[in-house]
């Protein structure tokens, strides 16, 4: 999928101890062989953190922002994605802490509590198309 200038989208990691987390961003620039130049929404430069970071990315790399679904609240099981360290992470609701606060568990077995606002219904990007994840398993 070619994405343009401007274009809001989300960069995957490959470093490790992020992979699997997607960090917000926007198409700064569109460069030959399937490249582009992004700056990222919530990540800053290392030698000043008032810039937003710009990095070169591979297409492979990028996906648009997944559309909002509308919830009234998480349950048991569902998987979410999780916005934690400036970025969102795929994990497993456990249980509701109280109206509002969910207690989310991920694959690295750590488990942290999340404001609802910080939860959004998880979404794979599969040829080009997002999917719930009860939509094609």
């Amino acid at each position: 999928m070619a994405f343009q200038k401007g274009n809001a989208v989300e960069v995957s990691s490959k470093e490790d101890g992020l992979v699997g987390s997607y960090y917000e961003a926007k198409v700064i620039k569109k460069l030959a062989n399937k490249k582009y130049i992004v700056q990222y929404s919530n990540l800053v430069e290392e030698k000043d953190s008032k810039l937003l970071l710009r990095e070169i990315v591979e297409e492979e790399e990028l996906r648009p922002v997944p559309p909002k679904v509308p919830v009234t609240g998480f349950t048991s099981g569902e998987m979410v994605d999780a916005f934690d360290n400036d970025g969102w992470w795929v994990g497993v609701v456990s249980h509701e802490e109280c109206p509002d606060i969910y207690e989310v568990w991920f694959e690295s077995y750590k488990k942290a509590k999340f404001a609802a606002s910080e939860l959004r219904v998880h979404q794979d990007w599969v040829n080009s198309k997002y999917w719930l994840t009860s939509e094609y398993n």
